[in-house]
């Protein structure tokens, strides 16, 4: 199959509810597939009760459409080598609580995830061309507790990240264009941190980190441009 379009759908050409009771769908290992398109029936409604997507293995597949419903709870992308960005915007995904994008090498953007407010968990494994998570991280401040992101380009952490004080674990790993780490004290509920490899980090926030109450594993390593440690006595108990 090269492409998922009308005939996918069967759309009769008028409005429709498709797939109307359909709440996992994974499609794995398609290795032809090149396009997935929207329903072409004005007004059809596509999966409105959709809760697990996961799309991996799917070589060729150069997008992918956000034209899912308020009901997916879980969002998986999985080893798309030729995905390069996913089409409309997360606005309308008030149930989603994962999503995970791994390996998908030539991803160089994703919509905004600000609007997903029930957002608990984003892992960004292996995007090395995505420079940045965009949105305002201000509004997922009460949900997100997971954020991974793993060897993509961005120059900065999420912009408001340091106002999510339900996080719990933050790791960052080789993403080899990050300068700056700061204003970490608002964190109050992380409890592991790992900053790892990330080679041109010139700064770090020791003081807010100082004042996380819950933080109880802490790992900075490999990062060598950072050249400025504190005393020990900044870091308080920390060893």
């Amino acid at each position: 199959m090269k492409c998922i379009g009308n005939e996918f759908y069967s759309s009769s050409g008028s409005a429709a509810v498709l797939f109307p009771a359909l709440k996992e769908l994974t499609l794995s290992s398609m290795d032809g597939l090149e396009e997935w398109m929207v329903p072409g029936g004005e007004g059809d409604q596509v999966f409105p009760c959709l809760e697990k997507l996961c799309i991996e293995g799917c070589g060729k597949l150069k997008s992918i459409p956000i034209c899912h419903p308020s009901s997916l709870v879980q969002f998986v992308i999985r080893k798309c080598d030729e995905l390069r960005y996913l089409c409309g915007e997360f606005h309308g995904f008030t149930s989603l609580r994962i999503l995970m994008i791994i390996n998908c090498e030539k991803l160089a953007s994703i919509p905004s995830v600000q609007h997903s407010t029930a957002l608990v968990e984003l892992i960004i494994w292996n995007c090395p061309e995505l420079i940045s998570i965009p949105g305002d991280f201000r509004q997922l401040k009460y949900s997100l507790k997971k954020l991974f992101i793993y060897r993509c380009k961005m120059g900065a952490l999420p912009n408001g990240l340091k106002c999510c004080a339900s996080l719990e674990e933050l790791r960052i790993e080789y993403c080899k264009e990050l300068i700056h780490i700061s204003d970490l004290q608002e964190l109050s509920s992380l409890r592991r941190l790992v900053i790892r490899g990330c080679d041109k980090l010139i700064s770090f926030d020791w003081h807010g980190l100082r004042q996380l109450p819950s933080l109880v594993l802490l790992e900075i390593s490999g990062c060598r441009s950072l050249s400025h440690f504190p005393e020990e006595d900044c870091l308080g108990g920390f060893t």
